[in-house]
């Protein structure tokens, strides 16, 4: 496996290996973008394609194709914008999670309810986990989480015509929600103010 820390100087790096003036030990670009095809084929098989990965692909072709051009704003830009599509992969907005979640419980109506609720409950945790990713001052607990994932899956348990999803009280989320949480999250109390 090729592991790359990407961040705004990965491109200038790539660059600067082919023109012969970056580190030897820095990996070559070539390489990378055969793992990311790689990545992406393994996608295709799972299949899990979406626009995401589309994406993805057009930004690996975008950057071969500037790799052979040679120039080095070119690669630059085509790096750059290969890094900002894996960004994507790694990340849904809160309506692709809605989304995601409503097509996989739509997709799963002949199952049981039972699995139907634990595929809501994944769709909680991951709507917990993006919230807490974005909590930069470290500030939400798990209680006020519980209360905002209810708030975000109520309506998708409404529009999915059903009222046995969720637990009768935000609180009881915490089962659901306590394996995700970050520690600081866990600590009893109001945060610092």
């Amino acid at each position: 496996m090729i592991y790359i820390h990407w961040n705004v100087e990965t491109p200038l790096q790539f660059s600067k290996l082919l023109a012969g003036i970056a580190e030897p030990d820095y990996p070559d670009p070539y390489k990378f973008l055969q793992y990311q095809r790689e990545q992406w084929n393994r996608a295709l098989k799972a299949d899990a394609i979406d626009y995401r990965w589309d994406r993805f692909l057009q930004s690996i072709e975008s950057a071969e194709a500037a790799l052979k051009v040679g120039e080095p704003d070119q690669i630059a830009m085509a790096f750059c914008t290969l890094g900002e599509s894996i960004h994507t992969l790694q990340t849904l907005s809160f309506d692709e999670i809605g989304d995601f979640y409503r097509l996989k419980i739509a997709k799963s109506n002949q199952q049981q309810s039972n699995s139907q609720k634990q595929t809501f409950m994944g769709g909680a945790r991951d709507v917990a986990r993006r919230m807490w990713a974005d909590d930069h001052e470290r500030k939400i607990r798990l209680s006020e989480m519980c209360d905002r994932v209810y708030k975000f899956m109520q309506p998708l348990e409404q529009e999915l015509g059903r009222d046995d999803l969720l637990p009768g009280l935000p609180d009881v989320l915490k089962r659901w929600l306590r394996p995700v949480a970050p520690d600081y999250a866990k600590k009893g109390g109001r945060p610092k103010k």
